[in-house]
């Protein structure tokens, strides 16, 4: 029974590391989308730069919808790389973070592997760390940038179209 408890069995690190591949997907998933909706909000900001210039009707609406692509721009910016926002609470890197492997040696990252590689529950508990600061720290930030900016881009949109319309 000893050498149970201590072998990794199968069906949990392919768990585990689905796991933190459907997390690390999910995150390019936010990365495609913002990238689609930079783009898309850069166009509309030129065409309202166009709009606005000269002496055409609907520059106040105009203006309005190139304020907030630009708004959006700069949240798409912070979605695709986002800033720190929550502060970690003393909680250790895993193993699996590039940081935190270039804070050892070669040798020592050795080291740290097999030991953690001799036991199922610091296996399970480098994947958990993984797991969880990229769900909490990093995806998490990226959803909440990224509807901003959606939002933002769509209100501003009907602010600005109703405002050409009404106020030519």
């Amino acid at each position: 029974m000893a050498g149970k408890k201590t072998s990794i069995i199968g069906r949990e690190i392919t768990f585990l590391s689905d796991n933190l591949k459907k997390q690390i997907d999910k995150s390019n998933h936010h990365d495609t989308r913002a990238n689609y909706v930079l783009g898309i909000a850069i166009a509309i900001f030129l065409f309202s730069l166009t709009q606005i210039s000269g002496n055409k009707p609907g520059k106040i609406g105009f203006s309005i919808i190139a304020l907030s692509s630009l708004i959006v721009c700069v949240l798409n910016l912070f979605t695709i790389k986002p800033p720190r926002l929550k502060k970690k609470r003393k909680e250790k890197e895993s193993l699996l973070y590039h940081d935190e492997i270039a804070s050892y040696s070669p040798e020592e990252y050795l080291k740290q592997l097999k030991k953690t590689l001799e036991s199922r529950d610091l296996i399970i508990e480098q994947y958990a760390k993984e797991i969880h600061n990229l769900v909490t720290y990093h995806i998490m930030t990226r959803k909440i940038f990224f509807r901003y900016a959606v939002w933002i881009l769509v209100i501003g949109l009907v602010a600005g179209l109703i405002t050409v319309v009404l106020f030519p």
